[in-house]
């Protein structure tokens, strides 16, 4: 039941955040509805968002690829990183994954993703601290999944994910 809450939690998060183009959401508003997700500041590639909820802040960083395959020209592709816990996901507009692994490469260094439906994660909790630690490094990062190719930046995932953190600190 726990993990049922928690993946039902995350995936809430996801479709919240799928549902905002990272280049166009509106600054906040003083309304208090924790429905209202706010892009806080840019970094570089990266932008800060937080959501207050119920049970407190929520904080993450977003950006979009650079380039995708070919069959997803066209659609909303999201590439998350959650503050606490630290998780690494991908959102995409519309169910185009199959149930399929893949790989996220951050410099030489590669890590197990799992893709289906709209969705795509970190093999486990492990990799996504190492993924964190890795892209506060790297320049260029590329997804490879199905054959096919996404490549996003890193610059200024370093500053985007230490603010984040301090906004959740608050």
């Amino acid at each position: 039941m726990k993990n049922t809450f928690c993946i039902a939690l995350w995936s809430g998060l996801i479709a919240l955040v799928a549902a905002c183009e990272v280049a166009d959401v509106p600054k906040a508003s003083s309304s208090p509805d924790p429905r209202h997700v706010e892009r806080t500041r840019s970094f570089g590639d990266w932008s800060v968002f937080t959501r207050d909820a119920l049970s407190g802040r929520l904080c993450w960083v977003a950006t979009t690829p650079t380039s995708k395959p070919s069959r997803l020209a066209g659609r909303q592709i999201t590439i998350i990183v959650k503050t606490q816990p630290k998780e690494f996901s991908i959102v995409s507009d519309t169910a185009k994954f199959r149930n399929e692994y893949g790989s996220l490469v951050i410099g030489d260094k590669r890590y197990q993703m799992f893709f289906r439906g709209k969705n795509g994660w970190a093999h486990g909790w492990m990799d996504d601290f190492y993924i964190v630690q890795s892209l506060a490094s790297a320049p260029y990062n590329r997804i490879e999944v199905g054959g096919e190719f996404f490549a996003f930046s890193g610059a200024g995932f370093a500053e985007a994910f230490a603010d984040a953190n301090a906004l959740c600190a608050e």
